[in-house]
């Protein structure tokens, strides 16, 4: 969302009575004076891109609260601030088509685009991408005998799934694997009035919306 910003101009200005008085007198200190001018103009922030090139606006300052906390349900806190998974198949957003944007439960911070969400038979929504890689913080997860990497929000600090290699190759091999008690989905035609109505742009007609198959690991 564009920014307002005043800016003073400074102007060194003879008027014409300036002008006489420095014929007259020949005292130039006497014949200058300062002109400000303020006027204003509109400066454009933008977030940090996605790794295609996708330019979004940056104009909330998204963070996790102690009441944003207490409104999750038991299945949310489990998941997002005890590092949970939720059952496959059995979830809010795993077979969800609509279009729109997932966004942190916790802090709402941008997360994922419907146009990068793919059926991969995990039973968790899966993404080839997120809106904006700085919005999903990747780290080492060795729990459970393995290690994976685990995907937290940047703001919200939660949990939010792991990303495996084993997605699209054509779409960078990457899977996203998302819990759907991390999310809150916002429809395409409720953008502008929740808020995130710049995000209108990462829907194009040239969009590919294709399905693929993946790995059923979380």
């Amino acid at each position: 969302m564009p920014s307002f910003a005043l800016v003073i101009d400074v102007v060194l200005d003879f008027g014409v009575h300036s002008m006489q008085r420095l014929r007259e007198y020949g005292r130039p200190g006497d014949c200058l004076y300062l002109r400000v001018q303020v006027r204003s103009t509109w400066l454009r922030s933008f977030a940090s891109q996605g790794h295609e090139g996708r330019a979004v606006h940056q104009h909330t300052q998204y963070r996790k609260n102690p009441e944003a906390v207490s409104r999750l349900n038991p299945e949310q806190y489990r998941v997002t601030q005890q590092d949970g998974t939720e059952r496959p198949f059995a979830n809010a957003y795993w077979d969800n088509h609509e279009p729109g944007i997932y966004v942190d439960v916790v802090s709402g911070e941008p997360l994922f685009a419907s146009v990068d969400k793919y059926d991969s038979n995990s039973g968790w929504p899966s993404f080839t991408k997120p809106i904006a890689r700085t919005n999903v913080v990747e780290r080492e997860d060795s729990g459970h005998g393995m290690i994976r990497t685990e995907a937290r929000s940047l703001n919200g600090n939660s949990h939010l799934g792991h990303v495996f290699n084993d997605g699209p190759p054509e779409k960078g091999g990457l899977r996203y694997c998302i819990n759907s008690a991390s999310l809150r989905f916002i429809h395409l035609d409720d953008l502008a009035n929740a808020g995130y109505g710049e995000y209108r742009t990462l829907f194009t007609s040239d969009t590919d919306t294709s399905t693929m198959t993946g790995k059923e690991t979380m």
